[in-house]
This record gives structure tokens, sequence and C-alpha cells, in this order.
């Protein structure tokens, strides 16, 4: 069994992003990189299938040349654990016209893929 790339990250510091009913979302500080560390709630019967999902989508993404999305760094199903990078930028505080209009845009580039 491969062993999770989380075991080899001496990180600094991890807080909390989110934390919901599906998952919780934490950043991970390691030496002078940040990563995304998703967990996902063990106790919901299909944990695995969303992680699987997710995973699919991201590598789709990354190999459709999107940069506006996190790349997949690891994951492990029987930790029901996903480790992302973290993408630059603010938290959106309230939605606007401006992010609706950026949503759709990308929707639209991703369908031209």
């Amino acid at each position: 069994m491969k062993q999770p790339f989380v075991n080899s990250l001496a990180y600094k510091s991890m807080k909390v992003i989110y934390e919901g009913g599906n998952s919780s979302i934490y950043e991970m500080v390691c030496e002078d990189k940040r990563f995304i560390l998703k967990l996902y709630n063990k106790n919901i019967k299909t944990c695995n299938q969303r992680l699987h999902r997710e995973v699919i989508a991201l590598k789709f993404l990354e190999y459709n040349k999107f940069d506006n999305v996190p790349k997949y760094i690891d994951s492990c199903e029987g930790l029901q654990m996903l480790i992302m990078s973290k993408l630059k930028g603010e938290s959106i505080k309230k939605v606007t016209n401006y992010h609706v209009d950026l949503i759709i845009e990308n929707m639209i580039q991703l369908k031209r893929k």
C-alpha cells in the first residue's frame, strides 16, 4: 500500500478553513509551501465515491490546462483525504455579478474542452 504524501510532510502549521457535514478543509504550511488538506466525513457512506470523483475532476482540469483550479497532489481513500495545491488569492466575502460572470466564463471554457 502506498504511503500517503501527508505522512512525508513536516508541516509547520495547520488551520481550519472550513468545517461542514461532508468534509473539513485545512490549510497546511510546509516550509515555504502551502497545501490544502480535505478530510471527508467517514460517517457518510459515499465519502470514498465523492473523494474519487473529486480526484478525477481535478486531474481532468489539470490535463485540460485549467490554471485557476487547485492541482491534485495526493489522496488516500483509506484515510478519506485529499491534498491539493493552494491557490493564490483572497476569499470572496460577498458574491457580486462580477463573480457570477467569472463562473459563467469558466463554465463556457470547460464546455469547449
